[in-house]
């Protein structure tokens, strides 16, 4: 079995304000119970551990609890260490423009990265090493300083704001998931869905023509995200209500943990 493990490690040239390191520790937790729950765990199966505090070094040691994964996932959750390691150096390096080939972040990734950074961005003489060793072999180590740090973070905050902005009008190839669905096709009331690259909270729902609604509402609805366009309603710098207006395919969704 492969024996993965993974390090963040901040250098300091000061004092870590309690808070800052606080944030930090919270920040890299729950980017990683995110991450894990996109290839399947329960976001319960990771947990993140102090391995060490000394001198002008915090090492930080990201360890995944196996009672709760069936032994033949183990080796899932080892090279879960290293893919969620890899992941959030890319994420780095895509708002140091040095990795545009790779998914844009997310925003719960963006929001989570600028908190993993604080220690750094407020120590203009610290760094942050993010290492990951398979059977005492490294097979990653990334090193970013201050300014870098404080740079990736200013444009993090920027995406922020702008990703903040409400969406509105036609949106096209958007994944929309049920939340809860009117089997009567003439019915203009009780069909709400999930557009999460939209906003995460189900919003109501129409149709354009009979057929697609009827489309929508055939089979396992629940199991599946649709790819759709639709036309975006805002009230109150809040989505409203979408009005799908294509259906160009659909498929099952991703398999979700449960507690």
């Amino acid at each position: 079995m492969s024996d993965s493990s993974l390090e963040i490690r901040f250098e300091t040239s000061k004092p870590v304000e309690v808070l800052d390191l606080a944030t930090s520790l919270t920040s890299v937790g729950r980017q990683y119970m995110q991450f894990v729950a996109t290839r399947g765990f329960l976001e319960t199966d990771a947990k993140l551990y102090v391995k060490e505090i000394r001198s002008g070094s915090i090492i930080c040691e990201l360890i995944g609890i196996a009672k709760q994964i069936p032994w033949a996932d183990l080796v899932g959750v080892a090279s879960t260490s290293l893919d969620f390691a890899i992941r959030l150096t890319q994420i780095i390096d895509w708002f140091r423009g040095k990795n545009k080939d790779v998914a844009e972040p997310s925003r719960g990734e963006m929001e989570t990265t600028k908190g993993i950074l604080i220690p750094v961005v407020n120590d203009i003489g610290g760094h942050m090493t993010i290492n990951c060793n398979d059977n005492a072999q490294v097979v990653l180590n990334f090193t970013i300083g201050s300014i870098e740090a404080n740079a990736v973070s200013h444009r993090i905050e920027n995406q922020l704001k702008q990703s903040a902005l409400p969406i509105t009008g036609r949106q096209e190839l958007k994944e929309f998931s049920w939340y809860q669905a009117n089997n009567n096709l003439k019915a203009k009331s009780g069909d709400r869905g999930v557009i999460e690259s939209i906003s995460p909270k189900p919003v109501k729902v129409r149709f354009t023509s009979e057929s697609i609604k009827e489309t929508m509402t055939e089979g396992p609805i629940f199991e599946r995200v649709y790819i759709v366009d639709a036309l975006v309603e805002i009230r109150e710098e809040k989505p409203y209500q979408y009005t799908i207006i294509n259906l160009h395919d659909y498929r099952s969704a991703p398999r979700m943990s449960s507690l």
